[in-house]
């Protein structure tokens, strides 16, 4: 079988309010266009067509232009008038993946990758959702293989859509979005012609309990295929942005995000934001370079945003995988992402590795989570998950709660008394994290163990002022009080200044890859594969 590349990286050159004078517009001609204040759609025909841009569209749910050039456009110029918050390109996202061998057995007893979680003894508390009360979680990547055996079952319906009418009954702007959306083909059709999303899928929610292939995180889940990527891996920030927003809209709990690159796009923040402020976390993957992404950020994931989780990959508890990127300001945990097994397309399963396979496996316990306590804000979730996890001292100035994902510590936190999540945390000196309590009783008070090195406001918002290790403490109207193990402040790396980031050079860090190759299995009494290996030697950028 014909080896993938799975994870996502960004190849188009930065552009924003500090770039260079004179810019090249992306391959598609289009350019993304914030403005400072809200204005006219006529006063922004007017304003860019003076700097050689036309809009095609407004999107309206983050105020964005996409805009098309119609003439030699200044950026730098542009920006000097004051009207705009930033001018970008529509960046192309592409794929690529770290493939690894294929087992013998696909069933649960060889996935001990997912038995890392604890999952086992989180599943004592809840085995997922479904019906009604099923959480929603988006697959914002190549689409899904929504007849697999192990998903078929688990495809979110739109509940609002009559199928096949050629009506919008939902009138959300998509006819016939039943099971999702393709924004690659532009249709109702997000099938997976590549197999990225698909292997995602079956981590988040492989069908448990039915007798057939691997089981995911939840036995039961909804999964929305929101398909932005096409068959070659690549897609815009333009559609990113749409599918964001989409999956938002439409009920996503969580967001899927396994992809990104080393371009700083701000629409792509600010779609993200949007997601995050209309309840919605994205969890996205650290990459595959075997960066520190403190020194060399990698996008969606090192964005600072309280919408977002940054996954880094292990190999095993408290060892990272070889290509796996980390960060200790930049990079939130570590989840399983070497040899997992999960669904491909074609009704097939294997073995893949990448920080695009640990994301689902955060992904998953999150909706896990979900199904036992619906009622979690988007920034509880966040912080739940982060707060889950069994500390390392191998991650110590590594991640930024220096741990693995437990997902059986999520579950029993629900289930314990006035808590402050999360417990671990290293935060960048001039920032600001935010904090959360579970089963708070009346008004909540907040406080540092040392002022001097960072402040707390009423809402938990704590802003770091100097190095430094100090607690948080959290106190309810009843006299409940919890405390953080530990808050470790860190200068702000030195190299990230805001604005552009471009990684001119190939990544030096190089890693022993292992590739095989699937075939379908004869289900349910006889699974098997063949395999053929072959070892070489390779960098990623």
């Amino acid at each position: 079988m014909k080896t993938i590349i799975l994870f996502l990286l960004l190849v188009a050159g930065q552009l924003a309010s500090s770039a260079s004078a004179l810019a090249s517009p992306a391959k598609d001609g289009k350019f993304l266009v914030k403005f400072r204040s809200e204005i006219s759609i006529r006063d922004a025909e007017v304003a860019l067509d003076k700097v050689g841009l036309k809009i095609k569209r407004h999107i309206k749910e983050v105020d964005l232009y996409v805009a098309e050039t119609v003439g030699p456009i200044d950026v730098k110029e542009a920006i000097k008038s004051g009207l705009y918050l930033y001018i970008e390109p529509n960046y192309i996202w592409h794929a690529i993946s770290v493939p690894a061998n294929t087992p013998n057995d696909p069933l649960f007893p060889d996935q001990l990758e997912l038995q890392r979680l604890q999952i086992e003894a989180a599943w004592n508390h809840s085995t997922g959702s479904s019906g009604s009360n099923a959480v929603v979680v988006a697959v914002v990547d190549t689409g899904v293989d929504m007849s697999h055996s192990d998903l078929k079952n688990q495809i979110w319906t739109n509940p609002r859509e009559i199928p096949g009418n050629g009506i919008d009954d939902d009138g959300n702007g998509f006819v016939d979005d039943v099971n999702g959306w393709d924004f690659s083909g532009n249709d109702s059709f997000p099938l997976d012609e590549n197999m990225h999303g698909t292997h995602v899928s079956g981590i988040i929610g492989a069908e448990g309990g039915n007798g057939i292939g691997t089981v995911g995180v939840n036995w039961s889940v909804s999964i929305m295929p929101v398909r932005f990527l096409d068959k070659n891996g690549q897609g815009t920030t333009e559609l990113a942005i749409d599918a964001i927003v989409y999956a938002s809209k439409n009920g996503a709990r969580v967001i899927n995000a396994s992809w990104g690159g080393s371009d700083n796009s701000l629409a792509l923040r600010d779609a993200i934001n949007y997601a995050y402020q209309n309840g919605t976390l994205t969890v996205c993957a650290a990459g595959n370079g075997s960066a520190d992404t403190d020194q060399n950020p990698q996008y969606p994931s090192a964005y600072d945003s309280p919408g977002i989780i940054s996954v880094a990959s292990s190999a095993a508890n408290g060892v990272l995988s070889g290509f796996s990127n980390s960060g200790q300001r930049t990079v939130d945990l570590a989840a399983p992402g070497s040899d997992v097994l999960s669904t491909l397309p074609g009704e097939k399963w294997g073995r893949l590795s990448g920080t695009s396979m640990a994301t689902p496996m955060v992904v998953g316990v999150a909706a896990l989570a979900l199904s036992k306590e619906p009622t979690l804000s988007a920034l509880q979730l966040r912080n739940l998950v982060l707060n889950s996890i069994d500390e390392r001292s191998t991650y110590l100035g590594v991640l930024a709660t220096a741990g693995d994902l437990n997902a059986d510590k999520a579950m029993t936190a629900l289930e314990d008394e006035f808590q402050i999540w999360p417990s671990r945390m290293t935060v960048a000196v001039g920032s600001v994290f935010e904090f959360s309590t579970y089963r708070a009783d009346g008004q909540v008070s907040w406080q540092v163990s040392d002022p001097s090195l960072a402040s707390i406001d009423t809402n938990g918002a704590l802003t770091i002022l100097k190095e430094g290790s100090f607690q948080v403490t959290a106190q309810d109207s009843a006299a409940h009080k919890a405390t953080t193990l530990w808050v470790r402040s860190v200068p702000k790396a030195s190299s990230v200044t805001g604005g552009c980031h471009w990684r001119s050079k190939k990544n030096s860090m190089k890693f022993w890859e292992k590739q095989g190759a699937v075939v379908s299995l004869g289900l349910p009494f006889f699974v098997g594969f063949l395999v053929t290996r072959r070892r070489r030697y390779s960098s990623e950028v």
